[in-house]
């Protein structure tokens, strides 16, 4: 594989690894993405679960123009709910 297809495979393959959860990443994780402010951070947070990335546009947290620039970096993973004893 040339040098610059492999770079761009290893990149993809280290955000695809490294993209933040809407559902447990922290306020912090959440700012560091393009579009993210302190006030969208806790609104994610408060919103939480959430199904997909999608959902922030249609809460209106997110404009279209900036759920596309992050949409790569984002995940929402369904946590399990704990198992209830009797």
């Amino acid at each position: 594989m040339p040098a610059m297809a492999q770079n761009t495979h290893s990149a993809h393959k280290w955000a695809a690894a490294h993209r933040v959860d809407l559902n447990s990443g922290t306020r912090e994780e959440l700012m560091t993405l393009p579009g993210i402010d302190g006030v969208a951070a806790d609104k994610i947070i408060e919103g939480r679960p959430w199904k997909n990335g999608r959902s922030l546009v249609e809460k209106n947290i997110l404009t279209k123009a900036d759920f596309a620039k992050l949409k790569s970096r984002i995940t929402a993973r369904h946590l399990r709910a704990p198992a209830k004893t009797q």
